[in-house]
């Protein structure tokens, strides 16, 4: 397997929660004016990743668009929350607002209803996804394939054959599941060709607890995921 087949992931930089302070700011002032919930900021220390490549360095070339860039200009979200109980066997409908250079998600749509029990729905109002076909990049520099954090998730498209794997591996990040140690895994710190194919789903159970994923903007409250 090639270099390029593979991308690694690792914990996102904590120093990017300096540059938002006027977002938890305007958070307090949002939950001041219109109140009640669960609603929780999610600056990008919260529940972050990315996905770094194993071959390193941009190359080629190409442009390069930092992930902070991303987010401050698509991800509006100020507050999302996240509603746990009881295991449910229902599916769980994802609406999901894609931007950009925008690819064939068909292959990991699948392996998210076949193992995941989670259905994409393209809406408007969803959780935003941008693609780009420039090379992304953390604020430190490095070269990543995809990254997440609850407010939205940017996926570079520029290695066809890791799309499928990044696809379903960054909205399981969306939906609050977190890496685990078995390279099998949809979750591993690893991406490559072969998944999402017959990947293991260790957390499936974990995230059948999920009942749904709501946005606070300013314009107001909005769902994102929810069981049928």
């Amino acid at each position: 397997m090639s270099a390029r087949a593979e991308a690694p992931t690792s914990a996102w930089p904590p120093d990017t929660r300096r540059p938002r302070r006027a977002r938890l700011l305007a958070g307090l002032v949002a939950l001041g004016l219109f109140g009640g919930g669960a609603l929780w900021w999610t600056g990008a220390g919260d529940g972050a990743t990315e996905v770094s490549r194993a071959f390193g360095g941009s190359g080629g070339g190409v442009a390069i668009v930092a992930f902070d860039d991303i987010e401050a200009r698509y991800f509006h979200a100020i507050t999302v929350d996240r509603e746990r109980g009881e295991t449910s066997t229902r599916p769980l409908i994802v609406r999901l607002a894609m931007s950009g250079p925008i690819p064939d998600t068909g292959e990991a749509e699948r392996w998210l209803r076949d193992h995941a029990n989670v259905l994409i729905v393209r809406s408007p109002d969803g959780a935003p996804v941008v693609f780009t076909d420039q090379d992304l990049a953390t604020d430190r520099g490095n070269a990543a394939v995809g990254a997440t954090v609850p407010r939205g998730v940017a996926i570079e498209t520029r290695d066809a054959s890791l799309l499928p794997c990044v696809f379903a591996h960054e909205i399981l990040h969306l939906l609050g599941l977190h890496h685990v140690e078995d390279e099998g895994d949809i979750m591993a710190a690893r991406c490559d060709e072969d998944k999402p194919g017959d990947a293991a789903f260790a957390d499936k159970e974990k995230l059948d607890r999920l009942r749904s994923v709501r946005a606070f903007t300013l314009t107001g409250r909005v769902t994102w995921a929810e069981r049928l």
